[in-house]
């Protein structure tokens, strides 16, 4: 791939970005294979309840704190806080670098919006975006507690000029959670759960599950000890915490916006000269990955470019994919980081310094050795 041509493209494509877990490092853990092992452990035979339910809170409770209480203040403790600001000021970074590129394009027929779509649900691209001058639209409005809505994506930001009264669109980065967010409450519609009350009330319930688990058999026992109110069952506290993982079609209100937002990302890429970038991502979503196959399969001037962590994730980024043997219209490219530095000795009009630093493609190597350069060369 000639990286030169990137510059070129985004000056003139609809930018799309999809982020997975991997992009919140070091901050979060990845979400890793959470899925998988949920899914095989209500399939495997041959565990009772207690073991069942034994391995399904150690997997819950290794998401929860691992991805769901780190976006809590009080959790962001001395050890913490240095991650935390340096995850922060990579999104912060990354964010101001995309609202430049948006700015500077050439060309007025291109919208000045760039759409992040994102399978994660903490908070840290929210605080990242405070640091930043961009206009940010997450989908909610209206006062508190503001309302989401996901036709709030169709809208564009714009200003009037005192004098000479013409209108200017404001770069705008949309927010797009496709799994939902840790900050969504339902109560007729979703609201913003600016103080994360949700999670806090996981929180503590959790508290109460070794109790179900060391005593099942003693279970109205206990629930009389509690004053007549039984611990939370494992699948109560799944229904908090990992409902992105499981619920992507089904037929019920408060899953319409989960398909919604599939449908806005598939439409998204089937628009002509479109660009999305990957990142933090291994396609081991299988509705996300046949979405993607099947754009980049259908609409020739898709140009899909995934950043691979390093050559494992390449391997299976591609497998995940069923790209193995290269796509239809040949507009997938995975790139690890030894491909992208070899690309860059092919290259002549873009300086990118210390590139022989890059080791692997995570947020603050994708924004330092991509996305800045292309900054420096348009501006």
């Amino acid at each position: 791939m000639q990286i030169e041509r990137l510059k070129d493209i985004i000056q003139s494509a609809n930018m799309n970005f999809l982020f997975g877990s991997g992009m919140s490092r070091p901050y979060l853990s990845t979400l890793g294979e959470i899925e998988t092992w949920l899914t095989d452990l209500n399939t495997r035979p041959g565990l009772n309840d207690v073991e069942r339910d034994t391995l399904r809170c150690s997997i819950i409770n290794e998401y929860l704190q691992g991805v769901i209480l780190p976006n809590l203040q009080e959790k962001i403790n001395d050890d913490l806080k240095g991650y935390y600001d340096e995850t922060i000021d990579n999104y912060a970074s990354f964010l101001h670098n995309i609202g430049i590129l948006l700015l500077q394009r050439r060309m007025n027929l291109c919208h000045k919006t760039a759409n992040l779509f994102t399978t994660n649900i903490d908070m840290l691209i929210e605080a990242a975006v405070r640091k930043t001058k961009l206009e940010f639209n997450d989908g909610f409005a209206g006062r508190k507690p503001a309302i989401f809505d996901e036709g709030n994506f169709s809208k564009m930001q714009s200003k009037v000029s005192m004098h000479l009264q013409k209108f200017h669109e404001i770069p705008t980065v949309n927010y797009i959670k496709l799994h939902g967010s840790i900050n969504w409450k339902y109560d007729e519609a979703i609201v913003a759960d600016d103080d994360l009350d949700t999670v806090k009330k996981v929180m503590d319930a959790f508290v109460s599950i070794p109790f179900l688990l060391n005593v099942r058999s003693e279970k109205q026992k206990i629930a009389k000890e509690k004053g007549g109110q039984s611990p939370l069952s494992p699948s109560d506290i799944m229904s908090h915490l990992i409902s992105e993982l499981k619920k992507h079609l089904k037929d019920n209100e408060m899953d319409l916006p989960f398909y919604e937002l599939m449908r806005l990302f598939s439409n998204e890429l089937e628009k002509p000269n479109t660009i999305l970038f990957v990142g933090g991502f291994s396609f081991a979503d299988e509705h996300l990955s046949k979405i993607t196959l099947r754009a980049a399969n259908n609409n020739p001037t898709l140009l899909i470019v995934v950043f691979a962590y390093q050559q494992a994730d390449k391997v299976l980024i591609e497998k995940n994919l069923g790209i193995e043997e290269g796509c239809q219209n040949g507009n997938i490219c995975v790139l690890c980081p030894e491909e992208y530095k070899e690309c860059y000795s092919q290259m002549n009009d873009m300086k990118i310094d210390n590139i022989d630093s890059l080791k692997h493609f995570d947020l603050a190597s994708i924004d330092k050795f991509v996305f800045q350069p292309i900054v420096s060369s348009v501006s």
